[in-house]
Order: structure tokens, then C-alpha cells, then sequence
């Protein structure tokens, strides 16, 4: 097991559901990837949600906002003072506060999240294989009743509508999300709570059915399988065309 987060997400050894949605998208990119050559890759959303994240699952306050422009001395200068912190716009930080009580004041929410007659984990990894091959995972929420995994909650935030997200929940692999930590975890249930980031920042709980799993499942052996072939079997040439066609 891991002993921080630095050593989990340094390490490649291990594949991540992350990690295989790369591989879908782009070989080169799981290349990058799994040399770690890819670069920073960090961004103003991808902030917010670890941001937001952080508050809502483990209360605790690892950013602040600033209210102006963010370059130049004075904005250098805050961004020394708050060493370790993610340095937001004061917009972003506003909206990061006020979709926290809008979760908090959701009852559905407190009673898969927040019920105090559960023991809820956090932050949770673990480690297992799929086919053959390691994998991890570190799950946002593990919610145990009697002292035994019942299920999973994965926090997401959208830019766009609750349909929107509906709709795109398979483009975006969250079925094999789903499945993945499912197997990682040796449980059946799997839920999803989005929040929008715009105003009235709706929510969405869903529930993920045996069927969404198991669509997971096939496009997480896919990707296994492609992983078997390209890196394990070393027939992966970065410098290969990434696509021949036909127009």
C-alpha cells in the first residue's frame, strides 16, 4: 500500500482508471503517462474540484481566493503567504463555499453521505488486479454499515446541466469507474453525486445499475487487453501515426 499521496500518484506501476481512460483516448497520452513525461497538467477545474473535494469530504480548507487579478508582484506575493494552498479566484472560492451548503442542505445527500449511524471513509485507496494486471484506486467515499463496505460515493462537479452530465456519464468512462472500484473495493453499489457549478448549483444522485457496471467492465478489460498488447508485448512506436484513414 501507499504511505502518502506523493508515492501513489508517482507511482506507475499500478493502473488507474485514469490511467485507461488515457488509453482509450490517445496511446501516446498513457505513454506520457506512464513515463511521466506528460507535463503539468493542472487546471483551473481541475483545482476547484480538488478544492471542493477536500471541504466536503474531509473538511478541510486547502485553498483561499484572491480578489484580483492573479499575475503580477502583489498576486506573487499572496500566493507566497499561503504557501500550500490552491490559490483560487475569489469568485471560485465564493462558489466553492456555496455549493458546499447547498450538499450540506441536500437531505438525500446527508443520508448517503452524512449519516451519522455509518462509518464513512474517505480518500480510501486500495489495490487489487484486473486480469493479471495491478491495479488501484482511491475511492472518495466508502460507506460501511456494521463494520462492512455496503457502498461508494464518487463526488463529481459539472460545468453544465444534470442532463448533460447524465448523457455524457458514458463518454466520460464513469461506467468504468464504476466497475473498477467496485472490483477494488468488493462491492455492488456505486453512486454518483454531481453538483453544478453554476447557480442554484443542482444536484444529481445516481445510482449506478448492474448494467452500467458491467458495460464498464467490458471497456475496462478492453483497455487491459490494449495495454497487453501495446506496452507489455512492446508493439507500441510513439512515434507511429496515431491514425490511418480514409476520408
Amino acid at each position: 500500500m501507499f504511505y502518502s499521496d506523493e508515492e501513489y500518484y508517482a507511482d506507475r506501476e499500478f493502473l488507474t482508471n485514469s490511467s485507461l481512460k488515457l488509453l482509450h483516448k490517445s496511446p501516446v497520452q498513457f505513454y506520457q503517462w506512464l513515463t511521466n513525461t506528460g507535463g503539468n497538467q493542472s487546471t483551473t477545474a481541475l483545482e476547484v474540484g480538488k478544492a471542493f473535494h477536500a471541504l466536503c469530504l474531509e473538511d478541510v480548507v486547502n485553498f483561499v481566493g484572491y480578489d484580483g487579478t492573479r499575475r503580477g508582484k502583489e498576486y506573487l506575493q499572496f500566493c507566497e503567504q499561503n504557501d500550500g494552498k490552491i490559490v483560487l479566484s475569489k469568485k471560485d472560492a465564493d462558489m466553492i463555499y456555496a455549493m458546499q451548503n447547498v450538499l450540506m442542505k441536500t437531505p438525500q445527500v446527508v443520508e448517503l453521505m452524512y449519516n451519522k449511524d455509518d462509518e464513512q471513509l474517505t480518500e480510501l485507496p486500495a489495490i487489487s488486479e484486473w486480469d493479471g494486471i495491478p491495479i488501484k484506486g482511491k475511492a472518495d467515499m466508502v460507506v460501511e454499515k456494521n463494520f462492512e463496505p455496503a457502498y461508494l460515493v464518487d463526488l463529481k462537479t459539472t460545468g453544465g446541466t444534470l442532463e448533460e452530465f447524465r448523457r455524457s456519464a458514458k463518454y466520460m468512462h464513469y461506467d468504468q469507474q464504476a466497475a473498477i472500484y467496485c472490483k477494488l473495493f468488493d462491492v455492488d453499489t456505486f453512486y454518483f453525486v454531481a453538483i453544478t457549478k453554476t447557480y442554484p448549483y443542482e444536484v444529481g444522485i445516481y445510482k449506478c445499475s448492474p448494467q452500467f457496471i458491467q458495460q464498464g467492465a467490458i471497456k475496462a478489460q478492453e483497455a487491459i487487453d490494449k495495454y497487453r498488447r501495446l506496452f507489455m508485448n512492446k508493439q507500441f512506436n510513439p512515434y507511429d501515426a496515431a491514425e490511418i484513414g480514409v476520408l
